[in-house]
């Protein structure tokens, strides 16, 4: 399946385990995945692992302006100066800068223009990509008091 997916994919396996009809079911796990593996992370320390693989790209696609007052630390302010620019030129800026399509690239930003920049990455062919489900504001208070980020373009 060439997209990514969403929260409405799973509503249908969901609703057949809630019904009778998965009376006799028991103990599955079923992998709503659309054939691929998990691009989206809520759980803070899995998430920071995944960042510091070798070599992965960290963009934070929020206004340039917004990411720059606070960042989480080696994440590169990607979004664009002002709204009407709109987000999808991340992926044509990407996909110059980086040919390479199996690169890791992880995003953090508002879940809706994440998954827009995931969308036309997948189409353009690039296979691993992830996000923090909840943005920038999530992943700070999931960090707790201690977090300190990053403040400044690291582009």
């Amino acid at each position: 399946i060439n997209r990514v997916g969403a929260h409405e994919d799973a509503a249908s396996a969901i609703a057949f385990m809630a019904s009778d009809e998965a009376g006799y079911i028991s103990g599955q796990n079923i992998q709503i995945d659309g054939c691929r593996k998990r691009i989206d992370f809520s759980d803070v320390n899995e998430f920071d692992k995944l960042t510091l693989e070798e070599g992965v790209l960290l963009y934070d696609i929020r206004l340039s302006s917004v990411c720059e007052e606070g960042h989480i630390p080696y994440f590169m302010c990607m979004g664009p100066s002002e709204e009407s620019e709109g987000y999808l030129k991340i992926a044509d800026n990407i996909e110059i800068i980086y040919p390479d399509k199996n690169k890791l690239i992880v995003f953090v930003g508002e879940d809706e223009k994440v998954l827009e920049v995931l969308n036309v990455l997948k189409e353009k062919g690039y296979k691993n990509l992830y996000y923090y489900v909840g943005g920038y504001e999530k992943y700070a208070s999931d960090k707790g008091p201690d977090f300190v980020p990053s403040v400044g373009c690291d582009c």
